[in-house]
C-alpha cells in the first residue's frame, strides 16, 4: 500500500522543467566545447519544446556563440592560406604585364611579357590570358594577305592531338579586321579545353607540336615554339594560383557576412 502511494504520488515532470534540463545539457556541453553535442541538443530542444521561449532563446545564444567562434576560426585559418597563397602568386607573376582599360574593360588580364609585341605580316601565335579573376584564355592570333577565316585550333604530336572548341566567325569572340593591308584574325578560346591543352603542351614540351588553325577546309600550320610552349604553361599555372587566391577571398568574405550577422542577432537577443 506504501509503495503504491509512493508511485501514484510521484508526478511527470512539467514541459517547462524538461526544457530548463535540456537547456542545463546545452550549456554544459558548451562548456565543455562539446559543441556538436550541443547543437544536437539545441535542435531537440526546439523540435519537442516549441512553446518554451524563454529557454529556447537561452540556447539560441549559446547558437549564435558556437556560430561566432566558428567564423573567427575560420577566418584566422583563412587568413593565414591568404599569406601563403599571395606571397607564392606574387612571386611567379613577375614574368607577367597587367592589362586593363579602365573605360571599357571590367576584368582585366595579365599577359607574359614575351609576348607582348604587335604580330608581323605572315605572323601566327597562340598567346594566352589570364584574366585576374583566374580565367585562363587562349588567343589565336594570325597576320597575312588573305582571310583565313579559322575558328578553331588543333596541337598535334605524331598520332595524338587535341583540339579546341568551336568560336564561329558571327561570334563575339572571333575577329577580324583589315588594315588596308593585311588581315588580322584574332579568335578566342574560353572553355575548360584550355587546360587540356596546356597541360598537353607540358606533356610533349620536347617534342615538335604542330598547331593547325582550322577553318573548315585545309587551314594553317606551322610549329609551336618555345616561347609559345613556355607561355602556356606559366599562363595556366597563373591561372590556377588566381583561381586559387580569388576562392580563398570569396570565402573570407563569406566567413565575415555570417560573423557580422551572428554578432548582430546575439546583440539584439542580449538587448530583449
Amino acid at each position: 500500500v506504501v509503495l503504491l502511494a509512493m508511485v501514484s504520488c510521484k508526478r511527470e515532470k512539467s514541459e517547462s522543467e524538461l526544457a530548463e534540463e535540456r537547456l542545463g545539457m546545452i550549456q554544459q556541453c558548451y562548456s565543455e566545447k562539446l559543441y556538436s553535442s550541443a547543437l544536437n541538443h539545441i535542435d531537440t530542444l526546439n523540435t519537442l519544446y516549441p512553446k518554451q521561449v524563454k529557454y529556447r532563446k537561452q540556447a539560441r545564444e549559446i547558437f549564435l556563440q558556437i556560430q561566432i567562434e566558428e567564423q573567427e576560426r575560420n577566418r584566422i585559418f583563412i587568413d593565414s592560406l591568404l599569406v601563403e597563397k599571395r606571397e607564392d602568386f606574387n612571386q611567379n607573376v613577375s614574368k607577367f604585364k597587367f592589362e586593363k582599360d579602365e573605360k571599357y574593360q571590367t576584368v582585366g588580364n595579365y599577359i607574359l611579357k614575351s609576348q607582348d609585341y604587335t604580330m608581323p605580316n605572315g605572323g601566327v601565335m597562340l598567346k594566352p590570358f589570364v584574366e585576374e579573376n583566374g580565367r585562363f584564355l587562349i588567343h589565336s592570333l594570325y597576320v597575312g594577305e588573305y582571310a583565313l577565316k579559322h575558328i578553331s585550333i588543333r596541337l598535334k604530336v605524331g598520332d595524338m592531338s587535341i583540339e579546341s572548341e568551336d568560336v564561329p566567325v558571327a561570334s563575339g569572340y572571333n575577329y577580324t579586321f583589315n588594315d588596308g593591308e593585311y588581315v588580322n584574325e584574332t579568335v578566342i578560346y574560353r572553355s575548360d579545353r584550355n587546360k587540356e591543352i596546356a597541360s598537353f603542351v607540358e606533356d610533349h614540351f620536347q617534342q615538335t607540336i604542330k598547331v593547325t588553325l582550322n577553318n573548315g577546309k585545309r587551314g594553317y600550320t606551322y610549329v609551336l615554339t618555345p616561347t609559345e610552349k613556355n607561355a602556356l604553361i606559366d599562363a595556366y599555372a597563373l591561372s590556377v594560383r588566381l583561381t586559387d587566391l580569388r576562392e580563398l577571398e570569396r570565402n573570407l568574405n563569406i566567413a565575415n557576412n555570417k560573423l557580422s550577422v551572428f554578432q548582430q542577432e546575439l546583440q539584439m537577443l542580449k538587448a530583449e
